[in-house]
């Protein structure tokens, strides 16, 4: 099994999300997280900056911090599009507020990111998940977006996802 790296990582999130690849991940709105800011940390050679001509074998420490905040930063983006109304025709998060709408948007992303539907151990956290988000505050709309951000944050920090 191979890890991704930055480049692929952030394509794939862009594609998944239907996000522009610069909206993946940015530091101060202005360095791409994948392409300047954590290229060596991610498997990336930067060789003109730090002399670092050759790729390592393995991941870094930092790796998968790094690969957990692009990550939550692509899925809150595509969260707030479609469960806080920014998108006229929602991608992936439809109609959370019901059980039949979570699982509709579960399918569809596991379907878009795995290429299988969930187990039902996994629908059964997401749904358990759902209720500790609700549970956490009275903001409705807030426990949604959270609940869908952080629902597609870990179905694309799975190693399923991460690696090929």
């Amino acid at each position: 099994m191979h890890f991704k790296g930055g480049t692929r990582l952030r394509n794939d999130l862009a594609q998944l999300l239907q996000l522009d690849p610069e909206e993946v991940c940015n530091e101060f709105g202005t360095m791409s997280c994948s392409e300047s800011v954590h290229t060596v940390a991610l498997g990336g050679l930067d060789p003109y900056r730090n002399q670092i001509f050759e790729s390592s074998p393995t991941t870094g420490l930092s790796t998968t911090l790094i690969v957990e905040r692009i990550a939550l930063q692509a899925c809150r983006e595509r969260a707030e599009r479609d469960v806080a109304g920014g998108e006229a025709n929602p991608l992936i998060w439809r109609d959370v507020a019901t059980s039949q709408g979570r699982a509709a948007s579960l399918d569809a992303l596991y379907a878009s990111a795995l290429g299988r539907p969930p187990a039902a151990r996994e629908r059964d956290g997401f749904e358990s998940l759902y209720a500790q988000a609700l549970a956490e505050g009275p903001d409705v709309a807030e426990a949604e977006t959270g609940w869908a951000t952080l629902s597609c944050l870990a179905v694309v920090t799975s190693t399923e996802f991460l690696f090929y």
